[in-house]
């Protein structure tokens, strides 16, 4: 059966035509396996790699958003923020 859409967890190898499922941290993924577009619950999608993360890995000047399951900017509050609170600053801008 051809088939332009591989479903949710899969993404289109363009070399062979084949359908090849995500990494396993991914929920959705883009031409590569390894390019998440959204991570699976308790993780979190870098905004840099394209990875998910899990508890504190997101970047500095980031915290994890346990709805949006993205690293998240700090905002303009803090320079750096809790891992898990944009709220909590660990440091203030100058």
């Amino acid at each position: 059966k051809c088939t332009l859409d591989c479903g949710y967890t899969f993404t289109k190898n363009l070399d062979t035509k084949e359908c090849v499922k995500c990494n396993s941290n991914c929920e959705n993924c883009e031409s590569n396996p390894n390019l998440c577009k959204s991570c699976r619950k308790g993780t979190y999608l870098h905004p840099f790699e394209k990875s998910c993360v899990g508890d504190h890995g997101c970047p500095q000047k980031f915290f994890q958003n346990s709805e949006t399951r993205k690293c998240e900017d700090c905002g303009g509050k803090c320079e750096i923020c809790e891992y898990d609170n944009p709220n909590k600053c660990l440091s203030c801008p100058e």
